[in-house]
């Protein structure tokens, strides 16, 4: 749903998208990248890795959203 969209159902619930950091709406590599590397934010021995990144980004971003170029924003 996110490459069609730009949403999940839960991020349409909290009226969010993910779409690249230059306001494009996401490719399907960019999808999958950030949706693999999703792994290291539930993996216990990751998590604190992935807690930092989003602690010390200004954008507040996952490694996924990082190396993907994409950003979740806030639909208005």
């Amino acid at each position: 749903m996110e490459y069609k969209y730009g949403y999940t159902l839960g991020k349409r619930l909290l009226r969010l998208r993910v779409e690249m950091d230059d306001g494009r709406p996401c490719i399907l590599k960019t999808i999958v990248v950030r949706n693999i590397l999703r792994i290291i934010d539930i993996m216990p021995i990751f998590y604190i890795v992935g807690l930092l990144f989003i602690l010390v980004t200004m954008d507040r971003k996952r490694i996924g959203d990082i190396i993907a170029q994409t950003v979740v924003v806030r639909e208005v």
